[in-house]
C-alpha cells in the first residue's frame, strides 16, 4: 500500500463512513465517547480489522472498529454488542440478529430467528442462532430465512460452540455434561466425560476442545484458589472428540481460565483468567512455557490470525486487582491501545515466532520479496522497511510483523 493510499485510507474512508452512518441511522450521528470497558473483542478473519464491543464513559453500549494497526475506524451504538461474529471472507459481520457489511457498516439483513447469530458456516452463506425455544437454526445469511432446524434434544444447554469447520455442535447440558452433535443431521457424535467446562473452545481443525475447570478440594490443598469461599482447584483439559479421551490436563492454576484460545498458527494454547494472569502451553511438549501479567479484570482475549499478536479487553472497574503470583511476569512487549481498557501482547518473544508469523503470512509458491528473518535481528530497521514496502503480506500481516520487529528493538535497548 503506498503513502497516498495510506492517507486516504486513514482519513477519507472514516469521514466516508460516518457520512453513510448519519443516514442510515439517526443515532449514528450523535458522538460516541471513547471506549473505556471492554465486553469483547474478535480478530477479522484476514486480520485487516478488530471489532471491539464495550461500555463508553457514559456508560452506553458501543461498537468499536478498528484497523490492523489499532486505529479506530469507526464507532455506532451498539445495544446487541454481545454476540459479535465475523464472516469467513471478512467482509461482513454479524451484530445480535444483524448482518453489516464492513465497509458501509449498513446492515444488509436481520435473521429473523429468536436470539442473536452464534456463527457462520465455512463458506459464509449460513449463519446459526435460535429457531424456537428447543431448536436450533440454520439460516440464509442473504435473506435471513431460516433452511433448516437442528434439534438438541429436550434439555435446553447452558453453552453452544459449533465448530470452525461447520460440522459439529458441542452442547453443555444443565446438567454439565458435554455431548458433540453433527450439525447435518443432529446425530450424536460423542459424549464427552467432562463436566461443567468453563471458556469452550474448538481447536483450529476441529478435532479437539480445550476447556477449563473448577474442582471442590479438601481445605489444606496446595494450589487452591485463595479468592473463593471454598477450596476449589482450577484446570484446563484438552479432549479429542473422536475418541473422547483427554488428552492433556494443566492444572494446579490459581485461579479458572475464563477464555481459551488456540494459537492459530503455532503448537499453543493460551488460557486467561479474570485477574489479569495468561498461561500459555506448549501442546507439543504439553508443558507450560509461561505465566505473564497483563491488565486486571481481563474480559477477552484474541490472537491475530496470524498468531503474531494478542489482543486484550479488560472491564475498568472501580475494585482492588487481584495480587499476581509471584511466579508471574511481564509480557515481552505489551502497548496500551486504550488505557485499562485494550492492550496488545506479544507474550514470548522469539525469532521463531517471527518466522511462523511470516510462514503464515506468505502466499503458496511465492519466493521473491520475502523478508530474510535471519538478519532480523541485525538490522531490524531494515527489515521493518522490506515488510513495509513488500507486495505479498497483507496489511494485518505488514502490523503483525512490524510490531514484532519493534518489540525485538525494545529489548536492544533495555
Amino acid at each position: 500500500m503506498t503513502r497516498k493510499q495510506k492517507i486516504f485510507r486513514y482519513i477519507c474512508l472514516p469521514i466516508i463512513l460516518i457520512v453513510l452512518l448519519s443516514l442510515v441511522n439517526a443515532a449514528s450521528s450523535q458522538v460516541v465517547d471513547p471506549l473505556v470497558s471492554v465486553s469483547e473483542v474478535q480478530w477479522q478473519p484476514q486480520g485487516e480489522f478488530i471489532l471491539v464491543s464495550g461500555r463508553t464513559a457514559d456508560n452506553d453500549y458501543a461498537l468499536w472498529l478498528y484497523d490492523a494497526e489499532m486505529q479506530v475506524i469507526a464507532m455506532l451504538p451498539a445495544e446487541n454488542a454481545f454476540s459479535i461474529n465475523w464472516s469467513p471472507d471478512g467482509t461482513r459481520f454479524a451484530m445480535g440478529r444483524n448482518i453489516i457489511d464492513v465497509q458501509t457498516l449498513e446492515t444488509i439483513v436481520t435473521v429473523n430467528a429468536e436470539s442473536g447469530i452464534g456463527g457462520w458456516n465455512t463458506d459464509g452463506s449460513q449463519v446459526l442462532a435460535w429457531a424456537d425455544d428447543n431448536q436450533l437454526g440454520l439460516f440464509d445469511a442473504t435473506t435471513g430465512n431460516i433452511i433448516r432446524t437442528i434439534s438438541v434434544g429436550d434439555e435446553f444447554p447452558d453453552v453452544i460452540s459449533w465448530s470452525p469447520n461447520s460440522a459439529y455442535l458441542a452442547l453443555v447440558l444443565p446438567t454439565g455434561v458435554t455431548r458433540i452433535i453433527g450439525t447435518e443431521n443432529g446425530q450424536l457424535i460423542a459424549e464427552l466425560p467432562i463436566e461443567y467446562p468453563i471458556g469452550l473452545r474448538w481447536s483450529p481443525d476441529s478435532t479437539q476442545i480445550a476447556a477449563g475447570f473448577i474442582e471442590l478440594v479438601d481445605e489444606g490443598i496446595p494450589n487452591t484458589l485463595p479468592f473463593a469461599a471454598e477450596p476449589t482447584l482450577a484446570s484446563i483439559k484438552v479432549w479429542d472428540i473422536v475418541t473422547s479421551t483427554q488428552i492433556h490436563n494443566f492444572s494446579g492454576l490459581p485461579e479458572v481460565p475464563i477464555r481459551i484460545r488456540w494459537n492459530p498458527q503455532w503448537p499453543e494454547l493460551v488460557g486467561a483468567s479474570a485477574d489479569g494472569l495468561i498461561y500459555i502451553w506448549s501442546l507439543q511438549s504439553g508443558q507450560q512455557t509461561n505465566l505473564v501479567r497483563t491488565t486486571s479484570h481481563l474480559r477477552s482475549i484474541e490472537y491475530s490470525p496470524f498468531g503474531g499478536r494478542l489482543i486484550i479487553g479488560s472491564a475498568n472497574l472501580d475494585t482492588p486487582s487481584f495480587p499476581a503470583p509471584v511466579s508471574a511476569v511481564r509480557p515481552d512487549w505489551s502497548r496500551d491501545v486504550v488505557s485499562n481498557a485494550l492492550q496488545i501482547v506479544i507474550p514470548q518473544l522469539s525469532i521463531e515466532l517471527l518466522e511462523s508469523v511470516q510462514t503464515a503470512c506468505t502466499p503458496p509458491n511465492i519466493i521473491d520479496d520475502v523478508p530474510d528473518t535471519r538478519d532480523a535481528l541485525q538490522n531490524i530497521q531494515d527489515y521493518i522497511q522490506s515488510v513495509e514496502q513488500s507486495n505479498i503480506f497483507s496489511d494485518g500481516c505488514k502490523a503483525d510483523l512490524q510490531e514484532i520487529a519493534e518489540a525485538f528493538r525494545t529489548q536492544e535497548q533495555e
